[in-house]
């Protein structure tokens, strides 16, 4: 394995590690993988998981957080109301 490789899957395993704390949304959905492994495990066992678990493993799980986060963030977007920038931006295009 490249060094290079071995510091992505380093950095994907911190990811990984950051998110079996918490959930970035504040509330995870009722599906989330990561859910049942935050509530059973310390900060300690949370660790050991992240950085022993297979790479394979951790990009499955990052990866679902990745479709999670993203889907999440859209649907919040959608249903704000636009910024003060946005709204200046929007009236300076119909000029």
């Amino acid at each position: 394995m490249s060094k290079s490789q071995q510091d992505s899957d380093s950095n994907l395993s911190i990811l990984l590690f950051g998110l079996l704390i918490s959930c970035p949304c504040n509330r995870a959905t009722e599906n989330c993988p990561l859910t049942e492994l935050r509530k059973q495990k310390s900060l300690e066992d949370k660790f050991e998981l992240a950085n022993h678990l297979s790479p394979i493993e951790v990009r499955e799980m990052i990866e679902y957080h990745n479709t999670c986060f993203s889907t999440r963030l859209r649907s919040s977007l959608g249903r704000r109301k636009p910024s003060y920038r946005q709204r200046e931006y929007n009236y300076a295009a119909r000029e």
